[in-house]
């Protein structure tokens, strides 16, 4: 799929497991934290998109909780580099879908006045559809 004015091909296989991982584990999602511990799920980490970019790009995809710890601390020492290293694996122009301030209105409004993790999670997956499908939130 070529989007964008470079003709540069996202990363649609790794857009898709971010996806799938924050919608089938909504609890692990947090937008306020790249990445970090949280001692309430079975692996411990909790994660924004750009955070769960570079967790599964490392895994492989893998949602098995020694590789996410494993690489979580490996992580942990580049955790100021996240999003341009998100921004670099997924193939995108900008670091927009990282930060909440910068989505369309109309998710930012949802994301506030969601209740529930899967709530948040489903608008997360449709935030990053829109990004996609919407040449990365680019003005024309």
């Amino acid at each position: 799929m070529k989007i964008n004015n470079k003709n540069k091909k996202l990363n649609i296989k790794l857009f898709k497991l971010v996806k799938k991982a924050i919608s089938n584990n909504p609890a692990r999602l947090t937008m306020n934290s790249w990445l970090s511990y949280k001692p309430d799920n079975d692996c411990k980490t909790v994660g924004c998109i750009a955070g769960w970019t570079c967790i599964l790009s490392h895994t492989r995809g893998s949602l098995n909780s020694k590789k996410i710890i494993k690489a979580r601390k490996s992580n942990n020492s580049r955790i100021f580099s996240f999003p341009q290293r998100a921004k670099k694996l997924l193939n995108i122009n900008n670091i927009s879908l990282f930060h909440i301030n910068l989505w369309p209105y109309e998710f930012q409004k949802k994301w506030i006045t969601a209740n529930t993790h899967k709530d948040r999670a489903k608008i997360v997956c449709d935030a990053i559809d829109s990004f996609i499908k919407e040449n990365q939130w680019q003005k024309k």
